[in-house]
């Protein structure tokens, strides 16, 4: 980079009080040389006084319309309802999620136990010694995955329970006009 020895590069305005102040901050404009083209000259006669960026003023926020008695009192009764309307459907949901989880674990637990019995039936030390060898028919992997299936059902119930909520909860809305950020009459 060519440097013009002529012109002082300083940063007179690297505070803030300066930036604000109402000097003219010269401006410097690079020109590539035509000698060699990656290289650039600054002269004195590219530096330009240019004023300093306008502050914008902030328009004041207008002010929220204060909501009528009977908006006020269709925003309650559909708070109800909408409340009444999330119970249910959780009540619902988590009485689902208990009674198929609890299938789908005793489901995941007696094929564990089938697997593992008919694993051990294999062996001939089991058969010869009876009951003396009793067979674990439970595994730890068996538990776990009943739990993770059981879980698993409970929280789609949830989840499906959740969607409901929401679209009944905005079908309230819409027909109570509330839940908006506008007043609508």
């Amino acid at each position: 980079m060519v440097v013009n020895n002529n012109v002082e590069l300083t940063n007179n305005y690297a505070s803030l009080e300066a930036f604000r102040s109402k000097h003219e901050k010269p401006q410097v404009v690079v020109k590539p040389t035509e000698q060699v083209p990656d290289k650039v000259e600054i002269s004195q006669a590219s530096v330009q006084p240019t004023e300093p960026p306008k502050q914008e003023e902030v328009a004041p926020q207008p002010k929220k319309k204060k909501r009528s008695l009977i908006q006020s009192f269709k925003n309650m009764i559909a708070g109800v309802k909408k409340f009444g309307i999330a119970s249910v459907e959780y009540t619902i949901a988590t009485a689902k999620g208990l009674a198929y989880g609890a299938v789908g674990a005793i489901g995941v637990l007696g094929a564990d136990a089938l697997y593992n019995g008919i694993k051990a039936v294999k062996k001939p030390q089991v058969v010869e010694e009876g009951a003396k060898a009793a067979v674990k028919l439970l595994s730890t992997k068996g538990k776990i995955a009943a739990g993770v299936v059981g879980l698993a059902t409970l929280g789609y119930h949830w989840f499906k329970a959740s969607l409901n909520v929401s679209e009944k909860g905005a079908a309230i809305d819409h027909r109570w006009g509330s839940g908006h950020d506008e007043v609508q009459n």
